[in-house]
């Protein structure tokens, strides 16, 4: 009779193991829309006609100053829709200006940061938040310790609150310094300790969007082979259950001379290496613009990056867009599933494709394909 029961007590320690293993209940919840959105006419009107088909809505509408002070306010109709629909609502916080001297005065400052952690704690509880989200950018790298300890710091008092706490995180691919440029890593990505923050946090944002940019050669602004490396990576220091990944509603325009040579895309492009000078003039913007150009300008489908890019040799200049469209984001929300990922957090409200709201759950979206849902 023991050996039996040592097998069945054996199996039943095993399930239960696996059940309670770090984030393994987390992960077999389906993944979620979280939408990022400013205070702009756009991007509100963008919330107030799609709420149905949003998980977390967190709009950037708080600034934190060098002496830890928080400033800003929910739009009253964020506050309205989030309730009636029962969204879940996690404004962020930045450091004003994104301005590296803001954030290491802060670091250097426990009072700063007990004054800044209170007052969105307190906020938070009177506002029925569902939580805050840190959204700290060009932060110096040797403050590594100092913004984990205050994350740590922000976790224990947001959970006391009964509040979710969140971090944007700069994607990466590597961990050795010298695979960034000096200000890369320095100024930007340094700083970020994925371990650290995946174990103090509900679940990060890892910003994938801007793989290229006005600082780089025209290229993917998330391409897919980019996004699953920074997933993989993510994946080495946190569970699935915490990984939300960017997901990029605009789309970018590159202009140069008559005769400027388009150059090739790499599978994965080093991180941060700018052109100095660059030949290119970059822009971007909403979803008007943007419609506005595809309509001039449509582009073909790139499959190995997942993306739609234009091509243009005009006499007056060579044009390179590179479009964040509804079928890019269908792949990258098959990714998230695939992976058990958290869900994705989507910047911004008021820039995407119209047809993006297609291909994402709710509101007849689920379960359609691409071509069906976009038709490009």
């Amino acid at each position: 009779m023991r050996k039996p029961f040592a097998v069945v007590a054996g199996i039943f320690a095993g399930v239960m193991a696996a059940l309670w293993a770090p984030g393994a209940a987390l992960a077999a919840a389906p993944p979620q829309v979280l939408m990022y959105a400013v205070n702009s006419p756009g991007s509100l009107a963008d919330f107030a006609a799609r709420a149905r088909q949003i998980d977390i809505i967190a709009p950037q509408v708080f600034v934190m100053n060098a002496k830890g002070q928080v400033t800003g306010r929910v739009p009253a109709i964020i506050v309205r829709l989030a309730a009636r629909d029962h969204i879940k609502l996690m404004p962020l916080v930045t450091n004003a200006g994104f301005s590296l001297a803001v954030m290491d005065a802060v670091l250097h400052s426990p009072a700063a940061e007990r004054r800044m952690i209170a007052d969105l704690a307190r906020d938070g509880r009177v506002g029925h938040w569902w939580g805050v989200q840190f959204d700290f950018e060009h932060i110096p790298s040797r403050d590594r310790a100092r913004y984990s300890r205050l994350a740590a710091a922000a976790e224990r008092a947001f959970h006391r609150e009964g509040l979710k706490f969140s971090v944007t995180i700069v994607p990466r691919i590597s961990s050795n310094p010298r695979a960034f440029s000096a200000g890369g890593w320095k100024t930007w990505s340094g700083v970020y300790d994925y371990r650290a923050l995946g174990r103090h946090t509900d679940f990060v944002t890892v910003m994938t969007y801007s793989e290229h940019s006005g600082l780089t050669a025209p290229g993917p602004v998330s391409g897919m082979p980019w996004i699953r490396a920074c997933v993989r990576y993510a994946l080495r220091f946190m569970p699935a259950s915490k990984v939300s990944i960017g997901a990029a509603f605009y789309s970018t325009e590159w202009r140069g001379r008559p005769g400027t040579p388009v150059p090739h895309v790499a599978a994965i492009p080093a991180q941060y290496q700018p052109l100095h000078p660059s030949p290119w003039k970059a822009r971007g913007g909403g979803s008007a613009w943007l419609e506005a150009l595809w309509r001039h300008y449509p582009g073909r489908w790139d499959p190995a990056q997942q993306v739609y890019v234009t091509i243009h040799r005009g006499p007056q200049a060579t044009r390179v867009i590179w479009w964040s469209r509804a079928r890019s984001l269908q792949a990258l929300w098959r990714l998230t599933q695939r992976e058990h990922l958290a869900g994705i957090s989507a910047w911004r409200l008021g820039q995407e494709d119209p047809n993006a709201w297609r291909v994402l759950p709710g509101a007849g979206g689920a379960g359609r394909t691409a071509s069906s849902a976009t038709g490009r």
